[in-house]
């Protein structure tokens, strides 16, 4: 090989070397800077949302608690049409309440806006139902569940009469809301696309039993048992309520994912519900710019050594 030969594929490949190096450690920090950039976005975005969530919980609660404490509930033996027209009248004010119902503190419908369930005990199998004695004793105010008597998955709301220094409760008020309506707070985009859905991240929102209640990529596993093990482990209940939030990589379908969850930490004077909500994106998304920075890094580097290798023949021919 002659000298000249020599010293192109010599400086060649000290060029080659300088930019796979110089590109090596600009995608290395890059990818780093990106991600650290990524993690503090969605978790202020999966943090706002559960606020959003709390505050639609708290706005419902705020409402039973305000019919609760109508007057009318409180007269000595207030009629049946009474009372429906009242809560009739608040059903239209409110506009979001597929029905409401007033109980008996044995859990004998008195009332109700639909005019279901008079008469008859309260379902077992709904939310109400299930956690009757703890609704009595105000430690259970709202529950998801499926409504035979309106056919529909719910969130229930309740909240019991107390009148005056009566020392026993005078009523329940049980207020029902579409599940569906969870839909209005989601979906997510990214800043200034509002408007658009971003549709690599993935939103699911858990109750405390494991049922999935909105999901943006699974609409058929809505009100069934959350298959996900990444955020729901039976023996563990999701989180400890002293973290806001937690985010790892998991495995999911063959693809790494960053996963984010948000539990619920309340508002105002709401002390927060046992749901959670999930975020996960896939890592290659959240790393595309790098991997474009990468590729450009690429063409610039092939471009520098074919500059360079032209350079140094132009030179080497010119000083032999």
């Amino acid at each position: 090989m002659k000298y000249i030969h020599k010293w192109v594929v010599l400086c060649v490949g000290l060029v080659v070397l300088t930019c796979t190096g110089m590109a090596f450690l600009v995608t290395i920090y890059t990818s780093k800077t990106v991600l650290s950039e990524v993690k503090e976005r969605f978790r202020d975005r999966a943090t706002n949302r559960m606020l959003a969530v709390d505050s639609f919980l708290h706005y419902n609660l705020t409402n039973v608690q305000v019919i609760a404490g109508d007057p009318l509930l409180c007269t000595p033996e207030p009629s049946t049409q009474q009372i429906a027209s009242r809560l009739i009248t608040y059903r239209n004010l409110f506009k979001v309440y597929l029905s409401l119902s007033y109980f008996n503190p044995d859990g004998i419908g008195i009332a109700d806006t639909s005019g279901l369930g008079i008469g008859q005990p309260v379902d077992p199998g709904s939310p109400p139902g299930k956690h009757w004695s703890q609704i009595l004793e105000r430690t259970f105010t709202h529950g998801v569940g499926h409504s035979s008597l309106l056919n529909a998955d719910i969130i229930t709301i309740a909240q019991p009469v107390q009148c005056g220094d009566e020392p026993h409760i005078r009523g329940v008020v049980v207020a029902r809301v579409n599940v569906w309506r969870l839909h209005s707070l989601f979906p997510m985009a990214p800043p200034g696309q509002e408007e658009k859905p971003d549709p690599s991240v993935q939103i699911d929102l858990i109750d405390g039993e494991g049922i999935l209640l909105y999901s943006n990529h699974d609409r058929a596993g809505i009100m069934q048992p959350f298959a996900s093990r990444q955020a729901y482990h039976p023996e563990n209940k999701y989180l400890d309520r002293a973290l806001p939030w937690l985010e790892k990589n998991a495995v999911r379908s063959g693809d790494r994912y960053l996963v984010f969850l948000a539990q619920s930490t309340g508002t105002i004077d709401f002390k927060g519900s046992n749901w959670l909500l999930q975020l996960s994106i896939p890592r290659d998304t959240a790393l595309e710019p790098v991997y474009e920075l990468r590729r450009r890094l690429i063409v610039i580097s092939l471009m520098l050594t074919v500059l360079a290798a032209l350079i140094i023949m132009f030179f080497t021919r010119r000083w032999s």
